[in-house]
């Protein structure tokens, strides 16, 4: 860890394309859809590499589908893959059996794409896992997942599970907020930092975007002294030249302010926080996965 990190701190990827946010998905028809996610995660990858870190990649199925090469070269990087469902819907939209068939379908992609590659971790898109889906849990472990990373523990707009704890723990499986040491699924929160007396979800995405550098930074310091931390970009976020759609002014907003500053903030954070996998941050804090 670099001088003065107390904790470890995570790199991940939410590797989707441009038009599977939740803002977005309805406002793309197929016909407007133009594959993208292997143009835009390329420079990502080559700050990794340029850095020398290894991350984890929670990637959606259908990306595996349509660009097989890109996956085998994230695999062949040494960094770790974890599961993003297979065609990005969020688990409101989905039941029990529905989302066991994203679990199988995501696996058959990756195994046809790169063989059998290990897969412990699991986010769900738009962070959809709070009380009414708190179903997905057992699904996970039942498919042979040892880890989520899907829980936001404050309440959001979009999402958020209020009551979680703010740290890794052991969620009990018919009470996502619980923490059960006996749990087999362990859960690595949003990270959450203060700001003027409010909780605020500072692992990456909108924040990111649009927060001053300094301050950004500042509460990513605030989370590592704390606890263990976990930055989240989707390769979208650092691309200027992805198609754009007509959505309504507050949605526009909150999706593409910020996107032509992500590569340089990414940057910044890699020369001054190191970096892991999220697996290697559950070991280093002392949870087997």
């Amino acid at each position: 860890m670099s001088q003065g990190q107390a904790h470890p701190a995570a790199f991940t990827v939410d590797l989707e394309d441009y038009y599977h946010p939740e803002l977005i998905r309805r406002h793309a028809t197929i016909g407007q859809r133009v594959d993208r996610a292997a143009i835009s995660t390329e420079p990502i990858l080559e700050l990794l590499e340029r850095h020398g870190v290894h991350a984890t990649f929670f990637i959606v199925g259908e990306v595996i589908e349509r660009d097989p090469g890109l996956i085998q070269r994230i695999v062949r990087a040494g960094h770790e893959i974890g599961c993003h469902t297979h065609t990005h819907l969020p688990l409101w939209e989905m039941t029990p059996e529905s989302f066991r068939e994203e679990l199988r379908r995501f696996r058959r992609a990756l195994t046809a794409a790169a063989g059998d590659v290990p897969v412990r971790g699991f986010r769900a898109p738009t962070f959809s896992i709070d009380g009414s889906t708190a179903w997905a849990l057992r699904v996970l472990h039942e498919e042979g997942f040892t880890y989520d990373s899907s829980i936001v523990p404050i309440r959001g707009p979009l999402y958020g599970c209020a009551g979680a704890p703010f740290g890794i723990y052991r969620p009990a499986l018919d009470r996502i907020t619980a923490d059960d040491p006996s749990s087999p699924m362990a859960e690595v929160p949003a990270p959450v930092a203060s700001l003027a007396g409010k909780h605020i979800p500072v692992g990456g995405g909108f924040y990111l975007r649009v927060l001053p550098f300094a301050l950004y930074r500042r509460l990513v310091r605030q989370v590592l002294r704390r606890r263990p931390f976990f930055l989240y970009v989707h390769p979208w976020e650092t691309d200027s030249r992805i198609p754009r759609f007509a959505l309504p002014p507050l949605a526009r907003w909150a999706t593409y302010t910020g996107i032509a500053g992500v590569l340089s903030k990414l940057e910044a954070l890699l020369q001054q926080i190191r970096f892991t996998t999220l697996r290697a941050v559950l070991e280093a804090s002392g949870v087997k996965v």
